[in-house]
């Protein structure tokens, strides 16, 4: 009974509405902890070996879990499975060698005007605007708009940006894979980031 009553619960119209802020929210909580944790890294393996035992170890899980094998895939999702894995590696890349010049939450906020931005473009309800002013508050008070821009390394803050492009085009080739198995999808595109990210590591 109690198990029935809680996908009771989970299947009502109010968890279908707050579900997906709830995930975001832990997303993004998840997002700042992991990294502040694999920064440590740094003076061990530098930023970009970080990021090849992080994507690396994360594509032998999923598989392993998942085993993608098992559904079967047309030439045109293999090249759109291609497309999700190059920007996540990308993504994943980049934002780690921004981290080696400029602080983390500097760069989690620039990297974020990146889904932000597509967000704004694909707003229609009074709620996802009211989202996308605090957002937008919070960049504020995150970013050096006056002192201190002038100090801030412009490589570091350019891979942000680009890391920030690459969530947007993560997001936009990842639901272009929304009519295959999640696991499916995120298995394989997990494995092609590693092939992007990990021979800068192993370099």
């Amino acid at each position: 009974m109690t198990s029935l009553a809680l996908k009771t619960h989970l299947n009502s119209p109010l968890a279908a509405r707050l579900i997906p802020y709830l995930a975001l929210f832990a997303g993004m909580v998840t997002l700042a902890c992991g990294t502040s944790f694999a920064k440590t890294l740094f003076p061990v393996i530098g930023a970009e070996g970080t990021s090849a035992y992080r994507v690396g170890i994360s594509a032998v899980l999923l598989v392993a879990v998942f085993r993608p094998w098992r559904f079967r895939l047309t030439r045109a999702d293999l090249g759109a499975i291609a497309l999700y894995g190059v920007v996540l590696g990308a993504m994943n890349l980049s934002f780690y060698m921004a981290l080696r010049t400029i602080p983390l939450g500097l760069a989690i906020a620039i990297e974020f005007m990146g889904p932000l931005t597509l967000a704004l473009i694909h707003s229609r309800k009074p709620i996802h605007f009211a989202c996308i002013g605090l957002a937008v508050v919070g960049l504020g008070l995150l970013l050096p708009v006056k002192a201190g821009a002038g100090a801030l390394d412009p490589v570091g803050m350019a891979l942000a940006a680009f890391a920030g492009l690459c969530w947007a085009l993560y997001i936009v080739f990842g639901k272009r894979l929304s009519h295959l198995h999640a696991g499916q999808s995120v298995a394989l595109g997990m494995s092609v980031a590693a092939m992007v990210v990990v021979p800068f590591g192993v370099a």
